[in-house]
């Protein structure tokens, strides 16, 4: 017998638990593998020469530095390296200016966008060539707000 189903009724998330399941283990091997051509077995000694703060690498005026997480479904700034989950980090003391990627409240949300500024018209583009999502122009009338200048780009691979 077949049964008519109102989508509206189909609950957006369903939650599934999985009963039975087997842990699975598989082995760990405690070496570095090479991602390229290897010389031979250097002592990783002979490498050092310093230490790299990431803190003080990325963080260069603490009190103007904010943390932006974008969103899971934010592909428009793929192009330059700004992936759906990566984490942003905005210094709002940098120079807000033309060719800039910046955070900007647009249309009551937060959106990351190269900042596009051609004879008084203020743009805000995507980097994203395979979707070729359009600019989002300002009239003069229109007001832009802009959080900051992104800085970095922090992801998993």
């Amino acid at each position: 017998m077949e049964q008519n189903v109102n989508l509206l009724d189909v609950p957006p998330l369903n939650i599934l638990k999985v009963r039975g399941a087997e842990s699975i283990s598989i082995p760990l091997y405690h070496f570095s593998i090479a991602a390229g051509a290897t010389t031979g077995f250097a002592s990783p000694a002979q490498d050092y020469e310093e230490e790299l703060d990431l803190g003080s690498h990325l963080v260069k005026k603490k009190a103007s530095t904010f943390a932006f997480r974008v969103g899971k479904n934010y592909d428009s700034m793929i192009d330059v390296g700004i992936m759906p989950g990566c984490h942003l980090l905005i210094d709002k003391s940098l120079k807000i200016r033309h060719g800039r990627i910046v955070v900007a409240a647009v249309a009551g949300e937060w959106v990351v966008k190269r900042l596009h500024i051609k004879d008084g018209v203020l743009m805000l583009l995507s980097e994203n060539r395979i979707k070729n999502y359009p600019p989002i122009v300002f009239k003069e009338e229109e007001e832009l707000y802009i959080f900051g200048v992104v800085k970095n780009v922090v992801t998993d691979l």
